[in-house]
């Protein structure tokens, strides 16, 4: 009921505000105006994202130093933007371009309740709620930093300059058995979305979570969600002779 609740006002705070501001729906790129600047939206098109994948761009927070923004990108708010107003509004029922936000407060809330009862670290980066800002809706996240304050090294970066140390490996391990033994799903789990917390010493899934099938067997049938995350692993993230995964015991090492 919560959820259902919150997400409902969300999506109609969403509507009504870029309604308001923009005049056209959230499905077209804004024009910045005073107007805007008043009603508390947030500019980032002065500065520039710290980093972007294939469907959200991230920012830093303005004012915010241990924050930072994950927005979606202009090409795929575009392409809502081009279909029927019939289908437009359907796709605002599903919280249009933004239905991953959706997806993943929900999932964050149940991983969250799961360590909790088991008295386990959280392994996903923690999250905020949804500002307006001139790139469309943002989702406000923890600023993942290495112990210089810059922001965090992913696994991937890690593996290709040969800088996974023990320590991080153990950090890892820890991460990674969370997520088998919680049996949380990340579909889209790879070297990319795991970064490292040197400030807190810890390793953190920072993309890639939550059950985005419409029935979500792996949510519920624990054997599917661990064979995937195995899959993953071993197909996305080990690399023979640099970086070594034990599908016995669950376990990265060093070769």
């Amino acid at each position: 009921m919560f959820f259902r609740t919150a997400f409902g006002l969300t999506r109609h705070f969403s509507s009504t505000v870029f309604k308001a501001n923009f005049g056209v729906g959230y499905h077209t790129a804004p024009v910045r105006n005073a107007a805007q600047i008043a009603s508390g939206i947030t500019i980032l098109a002065a500065q520039t994202p710290i980093a972007q994948g294939r469907v959200r761009q991230i920012w830093d927070r303005p004012g915010y130093p241990d924050q930072v923004l994950k927005t979606i990108q202009p090409g795929k708010r575009a392409k809502f933007a081009k279909r029927s107003r019939l289908r437009r509004a359907v796709d605002d029922i599903r919280f249009g371009p933004y239905r991953t936000f959706r997806i993943e407060y929900r999932y964050y809330a149940r991983t969250a309740f799961k360590c909790l009862k088991a008295q386990r670290p959280n392994p996903i980066a923690e999250m905020g709620g949804l500002i307006a800002t001139d790139q469309g809706l943002a989702q406000i996240c923890e600023k993942i930093t290495d112990a210089s304050g810059a922001l965090a090294s992913t696994l991937k970066v890690l593996i290709e300059a040969n800088a996974l140390d023990d320590q991080k490996l153990r950090w890892l391990n820890e991460c990674i058995e969370t997520l088998f033994v919680l049996n949380i799903s990340v579909p889209d789990l790879s070297a990319e979305n795991i970064v490292f917390d040197e400030v807190r010493q810890r390793c953190l899934v920072v993309d890639g979570y939550g059950d985005k099938a419409k029935i979500p067997f792996r949510t519920w049938i624990a054997y599917l969600n661990r064979a995937k995350l195995d899959f993953r692993i071993s197909n996305k993230i080990a690399i023979p002779g640099r970086l070594e995964w034990d599908s016995q015991t669950r376990r990265f090492f060093l070769p």
